[in-house]
């Protein structure tokens, strides 16, 4: 751990009040594993004031994609309600339309939402066994860019 991180650690363990936290840093002194430990008991603090469960079970900002799932879907629902109320005058019907609509747009999101994510995780995984590979092949006989070169020159 560099000496800015370790400074900003400090800074960190000195701001909070809790006497865990203060404990823990006053006895690390210049140690960084200390100071780490510090910075992960505060950062579980924050995760911790963070936490929105729905229906007291899932926690949403621990889900991926979900927070902006629910934030997109209440949006679309309101936002359908409100044009149906205005365009029609019936407050029942409306307000099975915004409840349907923010059904529909939370579902359609958190697919798409999802199916990017999946998209760039399988690419990362793709990149990361090129570069493996390319490691693993570099200077051999099977090592592509040395062919590539070769048959610039050829052609040269």
């Amino acid at each position: 751990m560099g000496r800015a991180a370790a400074s900003g650690l400090r800074s960190l363990c000195a701001a909070d009040a809790s006497g865990s936290l203060v404990e823990v840093c006053a006895k690390g002194g210049e140690e960084s594993r200390d100071l780490e430990l510090a910075y992960i008991m505060a950062s579980e603090k924050e995760d911790s004031e963070k936490s929105f469960k729905i229906l007291g079970i899932a926690d949403v900002f621990k889900i991926p994609c979900a927070r902006e799932s629910f934030l997109y879907g209440s949006l679309g629902g309101v936002a359908v309600g409100l044009v149906h109320f205005l365009a029609t005058s019936r407050v029942l019907r409306s307000y099975y339309v915004a409840v349907g609509g923010y059904a529909l747009s939370t579902t359609v999101f958190w697919f798409c939402c999802r199916y990017d994510r999946a998209k760039k995780r399988f690419e990362q995984r793709m990149i990361q066994e090129g570069i493996k590979n390319m490691i693993l092949y570099e200077g051999t006989q099977y090592d592509r860019t040395k062919e590539a070169t070769t048959t610039e020159e050829r052609r040269l």
